[in-house]
């Protein structure tokens, strides 16, 4: 799936980037602000999260990729993280 982004919202950017990058990420909150996004969710490792990361930070639509909490659960079966994606650019919803 191609990363361009379509639309103001720009969810292709968003939730596409799993598929390009054969991530298991499952997405809890997905909140679009007129500074950027915020993604909430858990992955099976820290690996996941940290490709998951790394794939975001490819995208020219964000000025930076915070990864802002990631922790594993306590019977360590996945890790829960949050994401903070400001735009380059002021986006017009």
């Amino acid at each position: 799936m191609d990363l361009s982004l379509t639309g103001a919202i720009g969810t292709p950017e968003i939730v596409g980037f799993k598929n390009r990058f054969d991530l298991t990420v499952d997405l809890r909150e997905f909140a679009y602000e007129e500074e950027g996004v915020r993604l909430e969710g858990f992955a099976p490792s820290f690996d996941v999260v940290n490709r998951a990361t790394k794939a975001l930070q490819q995208s020219p639509l964000f000025r930076e990729v915070q990864l802002v909490d990631a922790k594993a659960s306590l019977d360590g079966a996945r890790v829960d993280f949050r994401l903070n994606l400001p735009f380059a650019q002021e986006q017009k919803p």
